[in-house]
Formats: structure tokens, C-alpha cells, sequence
């Protein structure tokens, strides 16, 4: 009898401390306070500088240096810059854009997708160590469709 108690004291003792454990590693976490307000945005912003390299996959002629020039005479947050002239895609037959980003994070991606009209499906990545560029955009022709609007009014119209 004594050693039925014995063994039902330790079974009773281990299961007792496997759920112990169980319950502080389950809800004896200590909850994080919630990122204010201003934190959020802070972590929302879109960075100060984003380097492109824009990549016409269109097939329309002159589509990439006229992106070019969008981004460059952009005003707002960010400042993008194009430190490679643009070029001709490895094909021509981009039914979408696609912007490619070489950098951990998606705010550079974002703003750049934005600034096109574009959405979040248009990012993809590719994380290089020391990249030439934060973004390669491959230019389609969903936005060779939008080339007027990407054009400045002045230059539209250099009679008025």
C-alpha cells in the first residue's frame, strides 16, 4: 500500500509540474504594449532615397527614359534617383509591370509601386548583398497604357 501511494504521489507530482510549465509557457508571456500612433507611422514612412534601375519590357519606344524622368522630377517623401540609363529589358512582352527589389524591407518597393499606380502584386524580391540598385523596375505594358499621365503637361503641350 505504501508503495501504490508512493508512486501515485510522484505521477501526481510530475503531472501537476508538466502542466506548470505547460500553462507559464503558454500565458505566462508578458504582453508587449501596443506601438503608439506615432510609432506606426514612423514604421509606415516611406524611405528618404530609393535608387532605380528602370527596364523597358513593353515594347513601346521610349517608355523607360519617360518613366525615367517621372520618378526624377517627382516631388514627395522620397527622392528617387537612376544612377544606370535605361534600357531594354531582357524581353519585350511584359503583359505587367514588374518591380523587383533588391533590399530587405517593403517600403522602398512600395513607394516606387505607388508612384506608378500600382499595387502590392506588382513586388517581388530578390535580396543581393551589395546591390548596384534598391529596385529594378521591369516596365509592361499596363503602364505603357498610362504614358500620357506619366508625361508632364508642359511637355504635352510645348505650343501653350
Amino acid at each position: 500500500m505504501a508503495f501504490q501511494t508512493h508512486g501515485l504521489f510522484w505521477r501526481t507530482f510530475v503531472t501537476l509540474l508538466a502542466l506548470a510549465l505547460f500553462g507559464v509557457a503558454l500565458w505566462g508571456r508578458i504582453p508587449e504594449r501596443p506601438p503608439e500612433e506615432s510609432e506606426l507611422d514612423s514604421l509606415m514612412q516611406f524611405p528618404d532615397s530609393v535608387s532605380l534601375r528602370i527596364l523597358n519590357g513593353s515594347g513601346m519606344s521610349g517608355l523607360a527614359r519617360t518613366v525615367q524622368r517621372f520618378f526624377l522630377g517627382a516631388s514627395g517623401e522620397t527622392v528617387f534617383t537612376t544612377p544606370f540609363e535605361p534600357a531594354d529589358a531582357d524581353r519585350d512582352n511584359y503583359a505587367a509591370t514588374v518591380i523587383v527589389s533588391h533590399i530587405p524591407g517593403r517600403t522602398a518597393a512600395e513607394a516606387a509601386a505607388a508612384m506608378l499606380g500600382l499595387g502590392d502584386s506588382s513586388i517581388v524580391w530578390s535580396i543581393e548583398t551589395d546591390p548596384e540598385t534598391d529596385l529594378t523596375i521591369y516596365l509592361g505594358r499596363d503602364v505603357a497604357s498610362r504614358r500620357d499621365a506619366l508625361i508632364p503637361v508642359e511637355r504635352q503641350n510645348p505650343e501653350e
